[in-house]
């Protein structure tokens, strides 16, 4: 599909289909498209550079709390992220090995309650 389709993945019973270990939603809607990461991209480099030169003849903004605070949710939602994942993951690799853990897409076939791995993914793709 060469346009962007307007719906956002996360329709009402997403998390139905998710729980029931239906991907093929998501997979189709990112790969319908895949160009909405370019023109994201590219809104976000040219509000970079005329931030840069609007803020140039202006005072700073004090954003140090605004900041603080910002990285330490991103910290907390890393953190719990990486236990959920790598829990799931370790817990694999123990049963299976890592050849399999790694290497094979099992992931796809098991429920959310069994492996977290798809969930957080997605979460950290789109945060």
């Amino acid at each position: 599909s060469s346009g962007i389709n307007a719906e956002w993945p996360l329709r009402p019973g997403f998390w139905d289909a998710f729980k029931a270990g239906d991907f093929d939603y998501l997979l189709q809607w990112m790969k319908s498209n895949w160009t909405l990461s370019l023109y994201i991209s590219l809104v976000y480099v040219i509000l970079i550079f005329w931030g840069q030169s609007y803020m140039k003849t202006r005072p700073a903004f004090n954003l140090r709390p605004q900041l603080f605070v910002w990285s330490l949710a991103l910290a907390l939602f890393s953190i719990w992220g990486a236990y959920r994942t790598f829990g799931g993951i370790f817990s694999d690799a123990s049963e299976n090995g890592w050849l399999y853990t790694m290497c094979s897409l099992s992931y796809l076939n098991e429920q959310p309650s069994q492996n977290n791995s798809p969930l957080w993914a997605f979460l950290f793709m789109f945060r």
